[in-house]
């Protein structure tokens, strides 16, 4: 038998994700049993398709959440209830409908109730009805089991840390270092500073020493461990440590706090010849957004930072030349963020890709690169992020979307791959082939044995440089001074961030979609350029270009024909849609709670 965590889909199929980190096992629809998206469960092997090993789910050993939020459906004087989770297949019978005296289109909570036959809707009690100032607020705490709030006694313990600092530290408090954050930063981890001689760059990177506040094994120690990291929503943050003690630990401007430092001696080509790794304290000089900072690599502001912020964006080419020669795979797809005020959606602006953003990357993933090789090369047991290649079987599906297309893949090296995206860079096809490409990748992960990272071409890689907001950067630091952790310890944490983090990104995305769709619905505009991104018998899936969100053409609202799916195309009697083609929709329905954007075609643009 095989025990792992279940990835349901709507459509009633899904995955079951070994704990031992053995390949997927993949659930027909029939085969889920009583299982729901997010269950720890016991599956066993059926047979075996195209390589790949089919299986049916034996038991549900934990629920990966008990409460949902859904809308009431009255039918034939018949109530149940229709989860907002798009990755459950179920209408659940409410077994207090009657007492609640439920009506139709209610917004509810409601929990399981001892759900055990399969052939019937999974049974549930309503606890109460959610108010619409708090719609949206629910449906996201409920779904991905955030918190807001912390224990008593978590909240207690931060007035007794008292840091003391040490003697033997570092003083880099007459250096100038600075930090780059969004304009609405609600932590400050890391601060850069860089200076030129003899032909070599030092960088040093500053990062906030969070394992000097919090103890191995206290309480807050044990809260942060199980939150895993923050979770940044466009309405609310979910803190990993308490909001006060997150002001504590920042880098602050003007403020002296103790840091953990990694310098670097860097050549010419990007490579470093040497490092030390610091305890120390230090004084953020300036604290500047990416906006200021771009301004300032550009030619504007005061001379002295505007120097400054020169000579390290002339590191951070050198690192990014560096990285295009080993075949860093850089994706070009559009963001978005939302703007929400007293509670509503007050609009969705594309994100600006800028230098200062890459600088700023740069010299993190180098100070993660060089802490990694450090812990691997000390034989202590650490904590890695690795991104394993990708699947072969996508890729071989891939070639054949792009020779459709025109364009041509010499082959599946990480070299080929970064050389197909450059010459593709400005065609119309770029975007949906950037995204077909992405869908092949294997999502990064937290292990306890060293692996590479194939996305950043990285032989080695950690996350060091934000523990206020990730609880594997604070394992990290607490493994390079020297408090330790057995390989099972290190193991149980990995795979517990990878299922946080992973949640933390589920959530952060949905609640985009959400808010997105909210403003849609709102009527605003009412026509869309749109990208077809997907093809099935029933219709187009289309994402809306200026909002990034994506929606779906069913056949009757495409032109009356008869239409034949063939290869990423819906074939009619006069009308084709292929990926990778531009339509105008228009808005159907839309139900953001849900996330379900329906649409309307109206031509095609024409390029």
């Amino acid at each position: 038998m095989i025990k792992g965590r279940f990835d349901g889909k709507f459509s009633g199929y899904g995955f079951v994700i070994p704990e031992d980190g053995t390949p997927d096992i993949f659930i027909p629809p029939g085969s889920t049993g009583i299982a729901l998206d997010g269950d720890l469960v016991l599956a066993i092997k059926t047979r075996k398709r195209k390589g790949k090993w089919e299986g049916k789910i034996i038991k549900v050993l934990k629920r990966g959440r008990e409460r949902f939020v859904g809308r009431v459906v009255v039918e034939d004087n018949i109530i149940f209830i229709e989860p907002f989770d798009k990755d459950i297949p179920y209408f659940f019978y409410p077994l207090n409908a009657r007492e609640k005296k439920l009506k139709q289109g209610e917004v509810v909570l409601f929990e399981i109730a001892g759900w055990t036959n399969p052939k019937y809707s999974p049974p549930c009690r309503v606890i109460r009805r959610v108010r619409k100032r708090e719609l949206e607020k629910t449906v996201l705490e409920e779904e991905f089991s955030l918190k807001k709030g912390f224990p008593e006694k978590v909240l207690k313990s931060i007035e007794k840390i008292n840091v003391v600092i040490r003697k033997d530290r570092e003083d880099w408090r007459k250096q100038f270092a600075i930090t780059i954050d969004p304009e609405d930063a609600k932590d400050f981890d890391d601060a850069i500073a860089l200076e030129k001689k003899r032909g070599y760059y030092y960088l040093y990177v500053h990062i906030a020493d969070v394992s000097a506040f919090v103890e191995k094994g206290s309480s807050i120690d044990r809260e942060a461990e199980k939150r895993g990291c923050t979770v940044y929503l466009p309405n609310e943050t979910y803190f990993m440590l308490p909001a006060e003690l997150t002001k504590r630990i920042s880098l602050l401007e003007g403020e002296d706090k103790p840091v953990m430092s990694v310098v670097m001696k860097i050549d010419a080509d990007g490579e470093v010849r040497d490092y030390w790794i610091k305890q120390g304290i230090m004084r953020n000089a300036k604290r500047l957004t990416y906006k200021e900072a771009e301004k300032m690599i550009k030619g504007k502001g005061k001379r002295g930072i505007q120097g400054r912020l020169k000579t390290m964006m002339e590191l951070a080419d050198v690192i990014s030349s560096k990285k295009a020669r080993l075949g860093r795979l850089d994706f070009k797809l559009p963001e978005v963020k939302v703007v929400i005020e007293n509670g509503e959606v007050a609009g969705v602006f594309p994100v600006e890709r800028l230098n200062s953003h890459r600088l700023v990357e740069e010299f993190m993933v180098l100070a993660n690169e060089t802490v990694a090789s450090h812990i691997m090369n000390s034989g202590k047991p650490g904590i890695y992020r690795i991104h394993e290649e990708p699947d072969i079987e996508k890729l071989y599906d891939f070639a054949r979307f792009v020779r459709e297309l025109g364009f041509k893949l010499d082959g599946f090296s990480r070299e080929n791959l970064y050389a197909f995206l450059k010459s593709v860079e400005g065609e119309p096809f770029e975007k949906v082939l950037n995204y077909e490409l992405l869908r092949c990748m294997k999502r990064a992960r937290y292990v306890a044995v060293p692996q590479p990272h194939f996305g950043l071409a990285s032989e080695i890689y950690t996350h060091f440089t934000s523990p206020i907001r990730r609880y594997p950067d604070l394992v990290v630091h607490r493994i390079l001074k020297g408090i330790e952790y057995s390989q099972d310890e290190l193991t149980a944490i990995a795979d517990h961030s990878t299922e946080m983090d992973w949640k933390a990104q589920e959530a952060e995305r949905r609640a985009v979609e959400m808010f997105t769709l909210k403003f849609i619905g709102s009527g605003k505009e009412d026509r869309f350029i749109g990208l077809i991104t997907g093809v099935l018998a029933g219709g187009i899936f289309v994402e809306l270009e200026e909002f990034v969100v994506s929606g779906f053409i069913p056949i009757s609202l495409l032109p009356d024909e008869d239409y034949l799916l063939k290869e990423k195309a819906l074939i009619g009697d006069k009308h084709r849609f292929r990926v990778g083609e531009r339509l105008l929709v228009s808005v159907e329905s839309v139900d953001h709670l849900s996330g379900h954007l329906t649409l309307r075609y109206l031509g095609k643009v024409r390029e």
